[in-house]
């Protein structure tokens, strides 16, 4: 296997002599330098996925070190190698094999970025402390995932998920170079949900953290246990490597605004019942303890607003998750691990918030009881 596997490492040397790998691979994908850059990202996904072109034919034996470590077919391999190569290989193989391509036919290489990126809950294991040593020996497998950045003609950055495949590969709003490095010196970026949603919640549902992001030609080679620095640090410079943020606070995954009115002059006070209603124990409750009537006047005493928290990015760049609708363009909002109240509308939502408004009524007899049917009711609005 040893001489195969050097046979194989040497065919690389011969790209001197013809094609380069990364050149075969373009062609192979049919992309042509006048294609549009969309065009190029769609031949190229298709070739790397859809037609998984740096994958073997047959599962190769085992691989000799450094590759006998999974991660590192990822991070000690050039795109010239994996292209020709072709022992697969996971999202850091593709990425880099589809920006080299992309360079290769004709994009301007400080026009791509390597976005790398590291799961949440495992930032918070390796570095708990901003401005602290990582943790030696760290109990987290350091999972994450590499994107592929690209600046598309109208100057706006997008990130894009090279596994996917072609036309309905994931893409979000993204930002300049030169913004990253900055906020990363001292600020956790999460990469939006809409990059990834495709992958396995149960790795990647406490969503994900940038540690560094690099031209193609920057990229480093290391070794598995070098990545733990890098996140911590974004360089291999340093040792011990040193957290420059930890994890950011995720808000829960359903936020609970007690005595919450969704609306402007949304009022708790007497109520009509404009169709018959049935009151339960409690919020969630099984168990009908009373039935307000249509007709009958009673009161509204308190309710709650169950949110599932929506990520939005404002105008100037700051991701927020929406909690609770004030009224007239204010929101209550989750921002860098804190509720802010009375925060005005600059963004737009390209879907409505989740919510649940649950009331507490109370019957002329007595009974208090809740409801989530508050469109039953009249007499809300104290401004009307």
């Amino acid at each position: 296997m040893s001489i195969f596997f050097f046979v194989l490492v040497s065919i690389f040397t011969m790209s001197a002599f013809g094609l380069s790998a990364i050149d075969k691979a373009v062609s192979a994908a049919g992309i042509r330098q006048s294609d549009s850059l969309e065009t190029k990202i769609d031949k190229a996904l298709w070739l790397l996925n859809e037609k998984r072109y740096f994958y073997p034919e047959k599962t190769p034996g085992k691989l000799p070190p450094p590759f006998d470590v999974p991660y590192q077919l990822d991070s000690m391999r050039t795109p010239e190698q994996i292209l020709e190569q072709k022992l697969g290989g996971s999202c850091g193989s593709s990425a880099l094999a589809f920006a080299a391509m992309l360079k290769a036919s004709g994009v301007p290489s400080k026009d791509i970025q390597i976005v790398n990126s590291v799961v949440n809950k495992d930032l918070a294991i390796i570095c708990p402390k901003a401005g602290a040593p990582r943790v030696q020996n760290a109990q987290s497998g350091a999972s994450g995932h590499v994107f592929v950045a690209i600046r598309f003609p109208n100057e706006k950055w997008k990130i894009i998920d090279s596994i996917d495949g072609s036309r309905n590969y994931e893409r979000a709003d993204w930002y300049p170079p030169e913004q990253i490095q900055q906020r990363m010196k001292s600020e956790a970026i999460e990469i939006p949900q809409s990059a990834f949603k495709k992958l396995p919640p149960s790795t990647y549902g406490s969503g994900l953290t940038v540690f560094q992001s690099w031209s193609l030609e920057e990229v480093p080679m290391h070794t598995y246990e070098q990545r733990y620095d890098l996140i911590a640090s974004g360089d291999l410079k340093q040792s011990p490597a040193i957290c420059r943020f930890t994890a950011p606070a995720a808000p829960p995954k359903v936020f609970v605004d007690k005595g919450a009115c969704p609306f402007e002059c949304c009022t708790y006070r007497a109520w009509s019942v404009e169709k018959d209603t049935d009151l339960f124990d409690a919020v969630d409750g099984k168990k009908i303890i009373g039935k307000a009537k249509k007709g009958q006047k009673l009161t509204a005493i308190t309710g709650e607003v169950h949110t599932v928290p929506f990520k939005v990015k404002t105008n100037d760049g700051n991701e927020i998750y929406l909690l609770t609708y004030q009224g007239e363009g204010f929101w209550k909002v989750w921002e860098k691990g804190k509720v802010r109240e009375n925060v005005e509308e600059d963004w737009k939502p390209n879907q409505a918030v989740q919510s649940t408004w649950w009331v507490q009524i109370k019957l002329n007899n007595g009974t208090k009881g809740w409801t989530k049917e508050t469109k039953n009711f009249g007499n809300q609005d104290g401004c009307g």
